[in-house]
């Protein structure tokens, strides 16, 4: 029980992150750290954002819907640590972007331990 309100209160999240995202948020300038600001101008372009788009979509559907939630979390992975890499060395900037960041990859990594069983198969040599 836990596990599904904690999966549907995530996928909620990323429902909400993924409708700032379609409609253009981008976060102020004084959240962001000089190399924040130049690093955000150069890469964050539409394909960028299209691809953003794509991963929280998919991850708001898998955990709200209950379905496919192991993929749903092993496709959040890469972008979480992503995320967490730029807060880390680019933009050094821990409140609030880093600390939104950091919250987000540990529910990713949640959600990957608490799949873990599905991705047993993964590892075991086939005979």
């Amino acid at each position: 029980m836990a596990k599904r309100i904690f999966q549907s209160a995530f996928g909620v999240w990323l429902l909400v992150m993924f409708v700032m995202t379609l409609f253009g948020w981008r976060p102020p300038e004084s959240m962001l750290s000089e190399q924040g600001v130049r690093w955000a101008e150069v890469n964050l372009r539409p394909d960028m954002i299209a691809a953003i788009l794509l991963f929280y979509g998919i991850g708001a559907a898998t955990f709200l819907s209950n379905r496919f939630v192991a993929l749903g979390a092993a496709i959040q992975a890469p972008l979480a640590v992503n995320m967490a890499m730029y807060h880390a060395f680019v933009n050094q900037v821990l409140i609030p972007g880093g600390l939104i960041a950091t919250v987000y990859c540990l529910c990713v990594a949640a959600l990957l331990w608490l799949n873990r069983a599905s991705y047993m198969p993964l590892f075991q040599a086939k005979p």
